[in-house]
């Protein structure tokens, strides 16, 4: 099944959630697409919610990791929210979960941009 992606907006944050799989190849250009759209139209706050996603190889992960440089460079920042356990324990494993502010719920990561 080909990654999903459904862009929203709550105030002035961007909110990208996803489901299926995130993969080297179309679904890695779906998200990075996603999130340099946001940028260019000047929303450099954004949540990825990572509920839907049952499985990211490695070239997701890196495009996560790009997402959030790319926020972070314009002066914002991305949280992940609603990580599958699957998911989840992958970011623990390559030790990305001490790079990405990761939330339970989306709410709780639209709560910690207001904080």
């Amino acid at each position: 099944m080909p990654l999903q992606c459904n862009v929203k907006k709550v105030g002035e944050i961007g909110v990208i959630v996803l489901s299926g799989r995130l993969l080297l190849g179309e679904d890695c250009a779906v998200l990075h697409e996603a999130i340099r759209q946001q940028l260019t139209e000047g929303t450099s706050k954004l949540i990825v919610n990572l509920g839907g996603v049952t499985y990211v190889d490695s070239a997701g992960l890196g495009e996560l990791v790009s997402g959030l440089a790319a926020a972070r460079k314009t002066g914002g920042d991305m949280k992940l929210s609603n990580l599958s356990k699957r998911v989840g324990d992958l970011l623990r494993v390559t030790h990305l979960y001490k790079v990405f502010d990761v939330r339970e719920e989306e709410q709780a990561a639209l709560a910690a941009f207001v904080q």
